[in-house]
């Protein structure tokens, strides 16, 4: 039952916006050039690698580094109750 009342806490404070985005960043470490994975659109950390290094980070600094990223929607994808997956958002966006 503790369990239970812990995930509905969490529920009613993410529906009132208590949470701050830190509390949603997930971490992937990135092992290898962003390039050289299979399955980009399916990676975040990957699409996130691949716009840092657009932005002039370099493979040195990506690769064996931990990307953070938080999932979201726009407002357009909220209402509609989908996820794309085109708008994972590094913290440096």
């Amino acid at each position: 039952m503790v369990l239970n009342e812990y995930l509905t806490d969490i529920g009613q404070k993410m529906k009132t916006h208590e949470l701050t985005i830190n509390e949603y960043i997930i971490t992937k470490q990135l092992t290898r050039v962003p390039e050289h994975y299979s399955d980009i659109k399916s990676l975040p950390h990957v699409q996130v690698a691949l716009r840092q290094k657009a932005a002039g980070k370099s493979d040195t600094e990506l690769v064996n580094n931990f990307i953070p990223y938080v999932i979201c929607l726009t407002k357009e994808e909220a209402e509609e109750g989908k996820a794309t997956g085109k708008n994972k958002k590094s913290l440096a966006d």
